[in-house]
């Protein structure tokens, strides 16, 4: 997946039955190249819809040092990956 930076993005991880939605609300955790991503206001925002099923990981302002291996884990078992790839917030001024 990619995101631009400077903007927000979201990874969403949906459990297939609810027993796994379950386990993911008590033990799932977010992961970025294998370190724990924990809760920050400025700087993370992870959230639950347990009666969804769906659980993700909000960036709130992409940069680079965002690229990387997102995981979201169970008990320590990854259920979802993705890729995360940033791609430049660039614009372009002509002088006259």
């Amino acid at each position: 997946m990619s995101a631009i930076a400077g903007k927000p993005t979201r990874i969403v991880y949906k459990a297939r039955n609810d027993v796994l939605a379950m386990n993911a609300a008590k033990f799932g955790q977010w992961t970025k190249d294998d370190d724990r991503i924990y809760d920050q206001k400025d700087r993370f925002a992870i959230r639950v819809k347990r009666e969804k099923r769906r659980f993700w990981l909000k960036i709130n302002n992409v940069h680079i040092g965002d690229e990387g291996l997102y995981s979201f884990r169970i008990n320590d078992t990854v259920v979802g990956q993705w890729q995360l790839q940033v791609k430049g917030n660039c614009k372009v001024f002509i002088l006259k």
